[in-house]
Formats: structure tokens, sequence, C-alpha cells
């Protein structure tokens, strides 16, 4: 693993641009919680031992262990089948529908624990926690399609999926992710293994979603009419 020029084998762009985009993907939710997988860029090198004229380099990057997240916080992780909704932490569970419907990812269940892992805090909280995000609209992978229970028809369309409850605060959500515009967009500038046509259309996609958090009419609209009914409700 390098940081260097190795020469790369040739192929198809999009293939090094989707790590590159999945990557800033997971710094994003970085900057919404705490409570996440820290990531770290890379340049793999694969060296063929008997023709080194056959190396080649490749973007990945590597993601914390959920074990390791869980002793950062002193949590423990907890069995597929162990969810307790009188005790998820609602707040965190609400950050995770919108982070999901700002990158245009439905590839994900909190019941189902579907690209979600959690973790039970000291104080008895269960939070959930995102992973694996290549098929988000941000990553905007060939093969990504959103869940077909869905209707839209391609990544690049947005559809809310967080939970509806009375006790939601709609406004301090739209506040803290509207007050992480800036840091994000800055963000995107110098993010590794990316290219100048992926920086592009990641802003394009990201001004969308704030574009749409400014209209009081479009956040109702697109977000709150469409959030699902809490399970067990």
């Amino acid at each position: 693993i390098s940081t260097d020029n190795t020469r790369s084998r040739t192929l198809p762009d999009e293939f090094e641009s989707y790590v590159g985009n999945e990557f800033f993907g997971y710094r994003l939710y970085n900057l919404v919680t705490d409570v996440s997988l820290k990531v770290r860029f890379v340049r793999i090198t694969y060296a063929d031992p008997e023709d080194k004229r056959r190396n080649f380099t490749r973007n990945g990057f590597f993601a914390e262990h959920f074990e390791s997240l869980a002793q950062r916080f002193n949590a423990e992780l907890v069995p597929e089948s162990g969810l307790d909704l009188e005790i998820l932490d609602l707040v965190a569970a609400d950050e995770i529908a919108l982070f999901n419907y700002m990158i245009g990812n439905t590839d994900w269940s909190i019941p189902d624990q579907d690209n979600i892992f959690l973790l039970r805090f000291p104080d008895g909280k269960q939070v959930p926690v995102l992973f694996d995000l290549d098929m988000s609209g941000l990553v905007n992978a060939h093969y990504a399609a959103p869940a077909p229970e869905l209707p839209i028809t391609s990544v690049k369309q947005r559809h809310f999926q967080g939970f509806c409850r009375p006790q939601t605060q709609w406004d301090a959500l739209f506040t803290k992710f509207s007050g992480l515009e800036n840091e994000m967009l800055r963000m995107l500038i110098d993010s590794p293994g990316m290219g100048r046509g992926d920086r592009r259309a990641s802003a394009a996609f990201l001004l969308d979603f704030f574009d749409t958090l400014a209209s009081e009419e479009e956040r109702q609209q697109k977000i709150v009419a469409n959030c699902t009914e809490f399970p067990g409700t």
C-alpha cells in the first residue's frame, strides 16, 4: 500500500470513482455524528511476484471495525435480533434517515438491520450506525437501484424513509444539516479518489438537497410527508 504514483492498470474510470465517492460519503457521515465508522483512503498496489511489469495500483479505503467503534464509546454490539424499539435512540435514527435521503440511499433499514448495526451505550440506549453506501446516488454506481417497493426509478432520485413520530424535532434536524452545508462542500474540494467530474456531480447533488432544506414547503412535501409509520404503532 502506498501513496505514490505507481502505474495503474487501465480499467473504466467509473470503478475507481465509486471508491472515492463512497469514501467521501463516509466522511460526510462523520460530520453528522461521531458515532460513525472512521475511514482512511489508500492506494493499494497489487504485485505480481513473477513479473513486476504487471503490477497495478487501485483506489481503496479502510473502514473501522464495528468492534473498534464500540470500544471507542465503551459500548457493546447488539446482536442482529436484539433491536428494542423502546430504547432505540430516535434522534440518531432521524439523523440516519435524513443522511440517507441526502445521499440518495434507500438500501438500509433499522428494523431489518439492513446495512445498519446497533450499539448499546452505557445509558442503555441503542444507537444505530450506518455502513455500506455504494447503492446511493452519491456513489451512482452503474449497478445501483432504489429499493423496488419505492416510487422512484433511479438512485439519483431521493425518497425519505424516516419514521413518523409526533416527537420528531424536525426544525432541529433540518437546522443541524443546514449548518453542515459549507463544511461538506469544503470537504468535497480535496477528498481523495475523486475526479473533477465526480466533484461537480457530487456538489450538484448535495446542493439540490440543501435547496430542499432551505424551502419550508419542499421540506414538508418531500421529507415530512413521506415518513413511514413507526413500527408497532
